[in-house]
């Protein structure tokens, strides 16, 4: 490690908890990195930081704390594993994160993303303090302006306006001297194999850091380690239940048209015919007690789940009838569909299941209604309902399996 390196995170050690965060960490030179970032190393199952010593000669000591803090902010924001998973647009995401977290340290380069640069498709300034989500979806259709941008720096953006120091320019426009230029992310996100495990073991060897040099753990530390301990605990939760709902799937057997089996090509011979994908039907219920944002974050836990061994997803939303039906594409789409509220009753829901040809039926509701009595013939019924305030002792959990998630 260059000595400048190792004296901001001694520095930033002697004033806060994050350069205990910063010595717990490998870091090394990697020039391939066009600025700064933390990465998953996939051999030791842990994080690690690498820099580009090119763009670290850049920066000012106060610039190089600065940027140092802007890497572990990702790390204490949940960004470098709460987002990968997830559906998005990975450049957009990365300015969102950026501008939420920049807004908190002092010091960083002049071309760093802010709030203040940003103004949304009314015209008017991003405001303050808004997670993450809210930037991302503020990006679309965004103007940028920073005069203190380097000119002629900067990638164009697609999801700002062109023009000025957005997009792709207009004539006479774009990184011009005197306009600044385009938007600039101080670091790369390298965190497809990143997870809450590795940040979680990563804040635990801090702490004995700090407990060994200040004689005592850094309450900080053990807040966080407190608050990712039980992120992590979610996480396993909706592994078991994921597990679960797949055990529930009809196989995808292979039906043999032949008699004698191919000892050379097994089941990739002629005669083989795998039976189609399973389709599935999922119930939402929209009566008021499970809102929009609980509704996006179980569709993107089952994502996954979706993308992978099911032809075709339709999705059903319900109160005290079933109101509407439209063939699934992404999660973000489930919040956008014009939701209704009432009360609940699943009679049209049964109904429809009866009716319908789906292999596994799937209901997204809090539990809380009447019971009844139906016939389903077979049907492959699953309940998916909220740990912590649905009903799990439902009146109609005869009627199929019961899983239990956290969102």
């Amino acid at each position: 490690m260059k000595p400048r390196l190792a004296s901001a995170i001694h520095n930033l050690a002697n004033r806060s908890y994050i350069g205990y965060i910063l010595q717990s960490l490998r870091i090394y030179q990697d020039d391939s990195c066009p600025s700064m970032g933390v990465r998953a190393n996939p051999k030791t199952k842990t994080l690690v930081m690498v820099y580009n010593s090119k763009f670290m000669d850049t920066l000012t000591d106060t610039e190089l704390e600065a940027v140092l803090t802007h890497e572990m902010r990702h790390i204490i924001n949940k960004h470098v594993y709460f987002y990968p998973g997830l559906k998005y647009d990975r450049r957009r995401m990365n300015f969102a994160m950026d501008i939420q977290i920049n807004q908190y340290i002092t010091g960083l380069p002049k071309s760093a993303l802010s709030y203040e640069h940003f103004k949304d498709k009314d015209g008017k300034q991003f405001p303050k303090g808004m997670p993450t989500e809210t930037y991302y979806d503020l990006l679309m259709d965004a103007e940028y302006d920073n005069p203190d941008a380097k000119p002629g720096e900067g990638e164009p953006a697609d999801f700002l306006k062109p023009g000025k120091n957005n997009g792709p320019a207009q004539q006479g426009e774009g990184n011009e001297p005197g306009k600044g230029g385009g938007p600039q992310l101080l670091d790369e996100h390298y965190w497809e194999d990143c997870d809450a495990e590795q940040v979680a073991d990563l804040l635990k060897r801090a702490n004995i850091v700090h407990e060994k040099r200040k004689g005592r753990g850094s309450s900080e530390i053990e807040e966080l380690i407190d608050a990712i301990s039980k992120t992590i605990k979610d996480l396993n939760y909706n592994k078991i239940m994921l597990h679960a709902l797949k055990a529930s799937m009809p196989g995808t057997d292979i039906y043999k048209s032949y008699t004698r089996p191919s000892r050379r090509y097994g089941t990739q011979a002629k005669g083989n015919v795998r039976l189609p994908l399973p389709k599935i039907k999922k119930y939402i219920d929209t009566s008021g007690s499970i809102g929009q944002q609980e509704i996006e974050d179980v569709a993107n836990i089952l994502h996954n789940f979706f993308k992978v061994g099911v032809s075709a997803v339709e999705v059903g939303f319900f109160h005290s009838s079933l109101y509407k039906n439209v063939k699934y594409n992404n999660p973000k789409q489930l919040a956008k569909e014009g939701l209704q509220s009432g009360g609940t009753d699943l009679t049209e829901v049964f109904e429809d299941i009866s009716k319908n040809h789906s292999d596994l039926f799937i209901i997204l509701t809090d539990g809380y209604y009447d019971g009844f009595q139906f016939d389903l013939k077979g049907k492959r019924v699953v309940f998916l309902i909220n740990a912590d305030k649905g009903c799990a002792d439902h009146p109609l959990k005869h009627l199929g399996k019961t899983f239990l998630y956290k969102a």
